[in-house]
Parts: C-alpha cells; sequence; structure tokens
C-alpha cells in the first residue's frame, strides 16, 4: 500500500514524520515500532522486569538485563497492524490518518499502563517514592488521556467503535404491578 504523503508522530506525540513509498503489514509495524516503541534498561526504569516474559539476559553480565526495545510495545504494535491491516487498506485517506495516529495512542496507552501497573504494585517502587507514593496512584488517572485520544481517532473507523449493548429490564412493583 502506498502510504507516500501520510504521516506518523514521532516517540514524543509532537512532531510528524513524513512516510513514504509501500508498506505491507510487516513493513508498517516495523516502521511503527522503530519510531514508537523506545530501548529500555528493564533493570532500572521498569517496575515489571521482574515478571516480564519480553526481558534478556545480558550475554557479557549474566547477573544484569540487556536493553531491548520494549516487548510489550513491539507485541502490541505487530499484533495490531497484523490484525488490522485488511481493514486498513480499505479506509479513505482522512481514516487512513485517523489508523496511523490510534495505533500511535494504543502504543502511548499500553507501554503507559503497563509502566503504571508495574509501579503500582511493587513495593520497592512505592517506597522510593515515598512521601510522593500516593500521587503515584492518583497519576493512574492519566491513563485516561490517551483512551481518549485513542476513541477521537478510532471512532471514524467502524470495525473499531465500541458498541455498547443496552439491557432493558421491566420493573415489577413490589405489589406485583409493573410501571405505568
Amino acid at each position: 500500500m502506498d502510504l507516500t504523503g501520510c504521516k506518523i508522530f514521532d516517540i514524543y506525540g509532537i512532531r510528524n514524520i513524513q512516510l513514504d513509498g509501500q508498506y505491507d503489514s510487516g513493513s508498517l509495524a516495523q516502521k511503527l515500532i522503530d519510531e514508537w516503541v523506545p530501548y529500555i534498561d528493564c533493570e532500572r526504569k521498569c517496575s515489571r522486569s521482574d515478571y516480564c516474559k519480553f526481558t534478556k539476559p545480558n550475554p557479557y553480565h549474566p547477573d544484569r538485563l540487556t536493553d531491548v526495545k520494549c516487548g510489550i510495545g513491539v507485541e502490541t504494535l505487530s499484533n495490531f497492524v497484523r490484525s488490522t491491516f485488511p481493514i486498513f487498506e480499505k479506509l479513505s485517506p482522512d481514516n487512513i490518518q485517523n489508523y496511523l495516529d490510534g495505533a500511535f495512542y494504543l502504543c502511548q496507552f499500553v507501554l503507559y499502563a503497563e509502566g503504571t501497573i508495574g509501579t503500582c504494585i511493587s513495593k520497592g517502587a512505592i517506597d522510593w517514592w515515598g512521601s510522593y507514593a500516593p500521587a503515584v496512584f492518583g497519576h493512574v488517572t492519566k491513563l485516561r488521556d490517551q483512551l481518549n485520544k485513542l476513541g477521537s481517532s478510532f471512532q471514524h473507523i467502524p470495525e473499531f467503535r465500541s458498541v455498547n449493548g443496552v439491557v432493558f429490564v421491566e420493573a415489577v412493583l413490589s405489589n406485583g404491578v409493573g410501571p405505568s
């Protein structure tokens, strides 16, 4: 698919990066991973490192972990693009941009949520924050920001709309008669 003229955010969501040329699902996923998924020092920068399946031992220091592109972000983007590329190929130009923007916010949400959860469940991380620990828990509400941006981007793509079901329940009053 030719994505010349389309743009994606930089890793910070501030600057636009112009895309150029043909992309298939694999090359698009790799481009997004290259741009949006940070390398991370799992041991020192991530509170999930003791149970994360994506950590890798350092070949030169067996007691340490090596810096890697965060596997949470890599897998999320790989799965997202692979499973939604048939939809992506059929989108209008405006919705192509909504898809690309939504992919960014999805990646940001997943990375931020995983890091936040890791911090919240790590006694060591919470103890490190000391008297500021309550703010760590309050900071969880910032996850809404990414979800709101994700929802704004995906609302224009029917396959990504969240459909809320409505259940109608007939009420029966204590006298055995329904409302009038």
